[in-house]
Order: C-alpha cells, then sequence, then structure tokens
C-alpha cells in the first residue's frame, strides 16, 4: 500500500489517465475528486469494518 500526503488542490495520477485531485480538507474530513475513462468503475465503500458500505458509484 503506498501512502501520499497532498495538500488542498494538488493531485496524483494512477496509470496514465485516472486522475485524483484534493478538492476540500475539513478537520477529519477529506473531499476528492476523480477524473477517469467512462470504462473505469469506481467503488465508494463505507466506514462500516464489515465493507457493505453505500452501493458502488460509476464514474
Amino acid at each position: 500500500m503506498l501512502i501520499l500526503s497532498r495538500k488542498k488542490g494538488e493531485s496524483l495520477y494512477i496509470g496514465d489517465d485516472i486522475q485524483v485531485q484534493v478538492i476540500e480538507i475539513k478537520g477529519a474530513q477529506v473531499r476528492l475528486a476523480f477524473d477517469a475513462p467512462d470504462d473505469i468503475r469506481i467503488q465508494r465503500l463505507g466506514a462500516e469494518p464489515d465493507g457493505k458500505g453505500e452501493k458502488s458509484q460509476e464514474a
């Protein structure tokens, strides 16, 4: 697992075509923006330890 520190407005790339940008930081909450091709599925998971978080959202 890779762990990075980013500040508001900073981005990182996963591969050549997936961009993740830090949009906002409020206390312990961080808002991220993902820019990926339509054929890439982005899945959100909740904080429940059983991994049953929110249903997946496609980008």
